[in-house]
């Protein structure tokens, strides 16, 4: 009957009443067999139809080849380069995904499943969130912006002398560097007498 329910020659529902008449509250795990089945079948589909389950499949045979893809538990240590090799090729693979490592042990009768960490964010990230927070800080402190004007005032204007006069900015600007390029030649000269003294 499952097989009919499987090709399609029974419906489910038929199918779970027929089983429910024959076994009564037992039948439960009969008419959820067809489920479980279904499930199956659609898991496997996926696996040959999808690109990335077969890469992992050929990867998988690539590495158990070389011994990298499990062995016996007491040699584990001997094969921890190869393991490590073959699981940064699969993390490389699933790159959007969730990466899960299973570990059996067959004289146990264990399996162990480990949920992979992402790799870490390069250093890169972290140097550009440190220099853009430096810039973030340099630009709201007004000592830097003091001295960014200091030096646009000492070097050579690269715009055009009209637009200079007709902007207020630059009037208040040029009364600043004024006084200050006064008081640094002021220091200048006062340095130039205590060194002649």
């Amino acid at each position: 009957m499952v097989r009919a329910v499987l090709d399609g020659n029974m419906e489910s529902s038929q199918y779970e009443d027929t089983m429910r008449e024959m076994f009564g509250i037992e039948a439960y795990q009969l008419f959820t067999m067809d489920k479980v089945v279904q499930n199956i079948v659609r898991q496997v589909q996926h696996l040959v139809m999808d690109d990335t389950p077969s890469r992992l499949t050929k990867l998988f045979e690539e590495q158990r080849e070389k011994s990298g893809a499990g062995g016996r538990w007491a040699t584990r240590h001997q094969r921890a380069a190869v393991e490590q090799s073959y699981q940064r090729q699969a993390e490389a693979i699933l790159v959007d995904d969730n990466p899960f490592k299973f570990i059996f042990r067959s004289l146990t009768a264990q399996m162990e499943i480990d949920m992979l960490d992402p790799p870490p964010e390069s250093n890169d990230s972290v140097k550009e969130t440190s220099t853009w927070s430096s810039y973030l800080n340099d630009y709201s402190t007004n000592k830097t912006n003091e001295e960014f004007l200091h030096r646009v005032g000492n070097s050579r204007a690269i715009y055009l002398f009209r637009n200079k006069r007709k902007n207020p900015f630059w009037k208040d600007f040029k009364k600043q560097h004024d006084s200050s390029v006064k008081e640094d030649k002021d220091d200048e000269e006062e340095e130039e007498d205590e060194d002649e003294d």
